[in-house]
């Protein structure tokens, strides 16, 4: 909490919901008098501190009323703590924040990314011959191509409209539809490289079979901190929210999996 307030532009941001209550983001960017991608930026560091109502204004959560008695307290002597730069940088990488501002500042360009990363997914698992279920991809070159087109489709939206109502009914985090798709047709791009690796080395990977369950799980991995950040970004959850969300959904993909008319 106290590295989220350090920034004056934050402390203003809290002081002005303490203020007001609940405020429209056009409301607030004129009271803090900054940009709207500053903003954006501000407000996602501030995170669970500051939450949506059903009208989208903002308002101080419970934790962000506690950090907004410590702003009129004073800070009392304390040392603000950070994250080691190193550890910051590597999350940074791993889930491509920059890509997740681009896209929510700009959502024009989101359809058209979603519907090329559709495509180009789909069309590298029916040539790859891997049957897609969510965050698997399954080895069924017999599978007939449209169920694999129609897999790699549905697969995405299924996770959009689990992530959507776990995160409206268990935060009351509403609205930012599009973003929250876009992010998770996203999220699936390293799914997407695996698809391209074994459509090249399939045969090398199948002989080295280790190797070949290592690189899968790692790249399985980073598609899900990637649907983490998704969440984190285009719904305002905390990453602790939006890891329950999407390790829930991890562990019905498993289960599914054990089911033999889906899956197994």
């Amino acid at each position: 909490m106290y590295h989220r307030l350090r920034h004056p532009l934050r402390k203003r941001i809290i002081e002005v919901l303490g203020e007001r209550g609940r405020v429209s983001f056009t409301d607030l960017k004129r009271e803090v008098d900054i940009g709207v991608g500053k903003l954006y930026y501000h407000l996602e560091i501030l995170g669970g501190l500051v939450m949506q109502d059903e009208d989208r204004r903002y308002m101080l959560s419970g934790e962000g009323r506690r950090a907004l008695e410590l702003l009129r307290v004073g800070d009392g002597g304390v040392v603000y703590r950070q994250a080691p730069e190193q550890l910051n940088s590597v999350f940074a990488f791993f889930t491509v924040r920059p890509v997740f501002r681009f896209l929510r500042r700009t959502p024009e360009v989101g359809l058209p990314l979603l519907l090329i990363v559709a495509v180009f997914g789909a069309f590298l698992n029916v040539q790859a011959g891997l049957d897609p279920f969510l965050f698997f991809l399954l080895d069924k070159p017999a599978s007939l191509p449209i169920v694999t087109v129609l897999k790699s489709v549905i697969g995405p939206l299924f996770v959009f409209a689990f992530c959507d109502l776990a995160s409206t009914y268990l935060y009351r985090r509403v609205g930012n539809h599009l973003n929250l798709l876009v992010g998770i047709a996203f999220s699936q791009f390293p799914l997407t490289i695996f698809s391209l690796l074994w459509l090249i080395f399939k045969k090398a990977l199948l002989s080295w079979a280790p190797v070949m369950y290592v690189l899968f799980f790692a790249f399985q991995a980073w598609s899900i901190i990637l649907l983490i950040a998704a969440l984190n970004a285009s719904k305002g959850v905390r990453f602790g929210q939006a890891s329950l969300i999407v390790l829930t959904l991890t562990y019905l993909n498993i289960v599914f999996l054990n089911v033999p008319f889906l899956g197994g």
